[in-house]
């Protein structure tokens, strides 16, 4: 669940009754035409084949009026995909430099544009779009590259919180033959890297999907 609804039933018990579609194993898919699924704090706690035990499931969890969602016709419900690469900071290049070899395309476009996100608001824009972007393609769990700037990729962590997606993000370290200024020392890798695990541990916003 992600966006306003994943905002609404934040911490509170949930059901979903419509359409399912998952698989257990690489080569079966399993499809309920019209089943249900219970979610309490945020681990699933009961799927059914069908919506005839919804008022039990519903009294069994504590699960109020408001948070029982049909999905309308043509919605079904499915696992959540998972991206494990995903370069957040360019997003705003996606499509750009298909005529070029790697190295030329990092020097034309790559390393200018990271260059930006020592601009928080910059970045701003750039993550809760991506996040958003991603999020509505059904993509619930990522892996994210940010840059090698600590206080715009904490903000993609807080972002990413916000926004009900788990993702595991890392902060870029770039400590040889790198681009005029866009670059750090071996001392300030290591010593950057550290200040973002202990800020990323520190989080007052952190969850479990972080």
């Amino acid at each position: 669940m992600s966006g306003d609804a994943h905002k609404e039933v934040h911490n509170k018990p949930f059901i979903i009754v419509g359409p399912i579609v998952h698989s257990e194993e690489i080569t079966k898919l399993k499809v309920f035409d019209g089943g249900l699924i219970a979610a309490v704090n945020g681990k699933i706690v009961a799927v059914e084949e069908t919506p005839k035990n919804l008022a039990r499931i519903q009294k069994k969890y504590s699960v109020t009026d408001g948070c029982v969602y049909h999905l309308d016709k043509g919605q079904f419900l499915m696992p959540g995909l998972i991206d494990t690469h995903i370069h957040a900071p360019q997003y705003p290049n996606a499509g750009l430099g298909y005529d070029m070899q790697l190295l030329d395309w990092l020097k034309t476009y790559t390393f200018p544009l990271e260059k930006k996100y020592s601009d928080l608001s910059f970045a701003a824009k750039v993550y809760e779009a991506i996040v958003k972007r991603t999020l509505a393609n059904g993509t619930t769990t990522a892996v994210y590259f940010a840059t090698i700037h600590v206080d715009s990729t904490i903000l993609l962590a807080k972002i990413v919180t916000h926004q009900g997606q788990r993702a595991f993000i890392g902060k870029v370290n770039m400590n040889y033959k790198t681009p005029e200024g866009y670059g750090e020392t071996t001392k300030e890798s290591y010593q950057k890297t550290e200040d973002f695990i202990k800020q990323i541990q520190n989080m007052k916003v952190r969850s479990f999907l972080l």
